[in-house]
């Protein structure tokens, strides 16, 4: 796994739904989000995303705990079913995700252990986003992994 350079991710408002386990059938979960951003006209912005608040090292895949939605633009009326959370002065480590839930813990401890080795302190949560880039002319889907830090 190629080393990765600090980046940073600004901040976001995430409007989201809870989900316990890993989330596989994220596009149901997130159309409750999207029906609320529509219904109140909020600006969605970036990709589908999953936030995490724990180290996938120490607890089991069954009882993950991911934040599933948007980042939005403004601040909804009414929040309904979803929840909201504000992620400030976001930076991080980034890598590719190839595989499932093993190869989510297999990075993201490349990752806490590369910003260690850096001087960082990495911060309690990090996210996995599905990124499209242009190769050849054509787009690709990817997964990437972003553990964000101090």
């Amino acid at each position: 796994m190629v080393g990765t350079q600090v980046q940073k991710f600004g901040s976001l408002r995430l409007l989201y739904k809870l989900h316990t386990g890993y989330p596989f059938l994220v596009e149901a979960i997130v159309a409750a989000v999207e029906r609320v951003i529509q219904t109140q006209g909020l600006k969605p912005y970036g990709p589908r995303t999953l936030f995490f608040h724990f180290d996938p090292w120490r607890v089991k895949p069954s009882a993950w705990e991911a934040r599933v939605g948007r980042a939005i633009v403004g601040y909804p009326k009414e929040l309904g079913d979803v929840q909201m959370a504000d992620y400030e002065y976001l930076r991080g480590l980034e890598a590719e995700l190839m595989g499932g839930v093993d190869e989510i813990r297999r990075v993201y401890r490349f990752l806490w252990g590369q910003a260690l080795g850096e001087g960082l302190r990495p911060r309690e949560f990090w996210r996995i986003n599905s990124v499209r880039e242009t190769v050849d002319g054509t787009f690709k889907q990817k997964s990437v992994m972003q553990l964000f830090v101090v």
